[in-house]
């Protein structure tokens, strides 16, 4: 998350909780990001904290339900944005502590990155809760049909049959039951670092879809853009090595899941522009995909 603009938001009406956190705010603006109603930094004598509103009740009960569990979610090397308060009036919202600064871009995808993010895969007891709560990983025609009304009619025609094979592929590679616990959406701009210092904690924020996958799925969204079969080569061998407690085929086929994960990733993300699920944030995000993901869909994932 990252400031999006100067502009002043004090004088919004802020919950009792969020006042009491910060004290009477003198500074207040919206943070970037591509879905969702609005995240504010809200800053005040007594400290700076996240508000978000608006949020899933996915997200809501994810942070209610961890966070008794911090500091044992700390000693397994998982970090996240502590909760301050929550609330369902007039809609559905948390305060988080202000958890770090967002992750540098040189640092995206890096293999600290991907050793975090075994952390919390390995500690999935200490914060996955209850299955039913989890996000609907799939891939279907509906989500396919979606994503394709974003591209132009010879890209579609170019994609429509690799993806509908790339769709029964990840139904039964990545997304049958009964899965593993994942983040759902890692990307690198939900990774801070806690305090300045290459030794810092890296937090893993914005836990809206939660649920289970394999973990291949949370690794290619770690990773930025769309990677070579190289990158997700060099990406699940920096995974693994932090997983000696995982056991499934080579690396090889690690390495075809992470990229049919990041297919459907883009793909989603593409459905979601089209039904106007994005914030104005997401729009380069969007024409990138519609440039490049046909030609790469061809050359890195076989579709």
């Amino acid at each position: 998350m990252t400031n999006q603009g100067p502009e002043d938001l004090t004088e919004r009406e802020w919950p009792q909780a969020v006042l009491a956190a910060t004290g009477a705010p003198f500074a207040a603006t919206r943070l970037a990001g591509a879905g969702g109603p609005g995240s504010f930094r809200v800053e005040g004598p007594r400290g700076a904290i996240v508000y978000k509103c608006g949020v899933p009740p996915r997200e809501l009960g994810w942070y209610r339900r961890c966070a008794p569990h911090a500091a044992a979610l700390a000693a397994a090397g998982c970090w996240t944005a502590p909760l301050v308060a929550s609330g369902h009036e007039p809609e559905p919202w948390l305060a988080l502590a202000w958890a770090g600064r967002p992750l540098p871009r040189e640092r995206w995808g890096t293999a600290p990155v991907l050793a975090a993010l075994a952390s919390w895969h390995r500690a999935a007891a200490l914060w996955e809760g209850p299955v039913g709560d989890g996000y609907p990983f799939a891939w279907d025609e509906t989500l396919t049909r979606a994503a394709l009304d974003a591209l132009t009619a010879s890209e579609r025609a170019g994609v429509r049959g690799g993806w509908g094979r790339a769709a029964v592929a990840a139904q039964r590679a990545l997304f049958a039951p009964p899965g593993h616990a994942v983040h759902g959406d890692p990307n690198p701009t939900n990774w801070l670092v806690a305090a300045d210092g290459p030794e810092s904690p890296l937090v893993l924020v914005d836990w809206a879809r939660p649920g289970r996958a394999h973990p291949a799925v949370d690794v290619a969204i770690a990773l930025p853009g769309l990677p070579t079969y190289e990158r997700a080569a060099e990406a699940t061998q920096q995974y693994l090595a932090a997983r000696p407690d995982f056991r499934e085929p080579d690396g090889r086929a690690w390495t075809r899941w992470i990229l049919l994960a990041k297919l459907w990733s883009a793909v989603e993300f593409l459905a979601m522009a089209t039904r106007g699920e994005l914030s104005q944030d997401a729009r380069g995000a969007v024409a990138f995909l519609r440039e490049n993901l046909p030609e790469w869909s061809h050359q890195q994932a076989g579709c």
